[in-house]
This record gives structure tokens, sequence and C-alpha cells, in this order.
């Protein structure tokens, strides 16, 4: 697996040299002089901006994805009044994603936390 990231992110790097043009050896009347912003090609611009917005969505991804597996913990561990709405909360969240996280957060934990806080 680690492997294959390296392999990945040296990839992108050599893509990114190849499509980045640093420098425009044109002049200013040409269609790559008019393209080029403080010697950074467009072409190189938008490859950093979807680059960045690629990172982004992997960082949401990986961030939903490790709130969705404390909200499965939290349900599997915490004390319910049936044992029924523990399987029920534990299944919402197992099959809803991180949407269902996101309901188990406000409906059940949020609300029981600030009950246990106001109690003591």
């Amino acid at each position: 697996m680690e492997k294959s990231l390296v392999r990945f992110l040296v990839m992108v790097v050599a893509i990114a040299f190849c499509i980045s043009g640093t420098t425009v050896h044109a002049q200013d009347d040409t269609l790559a002089g008019l393209l080029a912003v403080g010697g950074i090609s467009l072409v190189s611009i938008i490859w950093m901006l979807w680059m960045g917005f690629v990172f982004l969505m992997m960082l949401v991804n990986i961030a939903g994805m490790v709130f969705w597996i404390f909200m499965i913990i939290d349900a599997a561990k915490r004390k319910y009044k049936t044992e029924n709405d523990q399987l029920l909360w534990i299944l919402v969240v197992v099959l809803t994603g991180w949407i269902g996280a996101l309901i188990y957060y406000f409906m059940v934990k949020r609300k029981e936390d600030k009950l246990n806080e106001d109690n003591k």
C-alpha cells in the first residue's frame, strides 16, 4: 500500500512538471504572452487550483470517515433504554455513512452530552 502511494505521488509530480510551463518565452502580443501571469502560464495556475481542490476533497473525505468511525464507536458503547435502540442507531450510522453519523450526533450524542453536563 505504501509503495503505491509513493508511485502515485511521483506520477502526480511528474505530470505537474510536464504540464506546467513556469516561464513563457513569448512576446506580450502573442497568445502565450497573454495567457501568462507573472511568468507562470495559465495552464499551471489551473493545474495548481485543481490539485488544491483535489487535496481539499481528500481531506474532507478523510475527516468524514474518521467522524463516521467515531460515531459508530459511540453508538456501540452508549447505554440506551432498550437494546433495540442501540441496534437501530448502529445500523443507521453504518448504512447511511457520514449523513447518518451527523444525524446520530445531533439527535443522540450532543443531546445526551449536554444533559450530562447539566447534571454535573
